[in-house]
């Protein structure tokens, strides 16, 4: 059986396996994200939300953007 926790996991390796193609950290891409939307994020805030699934789509959507990524569904 799937759980939540395994989805969970699978989206945290996703987000910081791609942060890591880029040469970035979570410092860097909270740079990015509080000057390209002017809203304060600090690197544990965002590694917390990852860490805890309680990342919102919205918010990996605007990672996507700060890391020239588009998501694709098929």
């Amino acid at each position: 059986m799937i759980t939540e926790e395994y989805f969970y996991n699978k989206i945290r390796n996703e987000i910081k396996g791609y942060i890591h193609l880029r040469g970035m950290t979570y410092e860097k891409v909270a740079q990015l994200l509080t000057k390209k939307y002017q809203k304060r994020v600090t690197a544990q805030s965002l590694n917390n939300k990852i860490a805890r699934g309680s990342i919102r789509y919205v918010d990996i959507l605007q990672i996507c953007s700060v890391l020239d990524y588009k998501i694709r569904w098929e």
